[in-house]
């Protein structure tokens, strides 16, 4: 479909350079017919483009992490034939550009505090908490001692990444302090036998 008026002709067929060139060449000639006759018309012409057509904006793979869409292509003439492709890129998560290009880092910020280690994921990232803390942003210190783990009339006493269990005052223990159940599983036991025991990660 095509149209002239004032500003020109403009047509949104695919065709070949031939038919390009004879778009044009109807244009002028049309115009400037219609122009001697002082007629301002809007005029449809069917233009048979023949077989041959535009390659595929797309047909070049140019997205290299999303899903290339061809939009229609438009041609514009005036003096000229000015052939103007386009695609748009719409981009996979974690990846951005105008061809889907570049990776989305997002640790490249620091967003984690200082001593925790960030991971990058597509659209998010974690902290890796130092020992003894916990929570999004490792905000949370974990305090290892409630619910108290120690032996009944025992203290706790919470530290990082550990806890110890003191003897009651002035009571003796006689035996193995660390035992398999003295800290639980995935900790490790050393015994002071003159104050009780420490548990620890590691």
């Amino acid at each position: 479909m095509a149209h002239i008026s004032a500003l020109g002709f403009h047509h949104n067929v695919q065709s070949s350079a031939a038919a390009q060139g004879l778009l044009c060449f109807l244009q002028a000639l049309v115009a400037k017919v219609f122009y001697i006759m002082g007629f301002r018309v809007l005029l449809s012409i069917l233009v048979l483009c023949g077989t041959a057509q535009e390659p595929s904006s797309c047909s070049s793979s140019p997205c290299v992490h999303g899903t290339c869409e061809d939009h229609e292509t438009y041609y514009s003439c005036h003096d000229n034939c000015d052939h103007q492709p386009y695609y748009v890129c719409r981009c996979e998560p974690g990846w951005f550009g105008d061809r889907c290009h570049i990776y989305i880092d997002e640790c490249q910020s620091s967003p984690c505090p200082q001593n925790a280690t960030c991971v990058d994921h597509v659209n998010g990232y974690t902290c890796q908490c130092p020992p003894g803390f916990t929570g999004n942003s490792c905000e949370t210190d974990i305090n290892w001692c409630d619910p108290n783990p120690c032996p009944s009339g025992w203290v706790c006493a919470d530290m990082p990444d550990a806890f110890l269990c003191q003897m009651p005052a002035g009571r003796a223990f006689s035996g193995d302090l660390c035992t398999a159940a003295s800290c639980g599983p995935g900790w490790n036991c050393k015994e002071d036998v003159s104050s009780g025991y420490t548990c620890f990660r590691g």
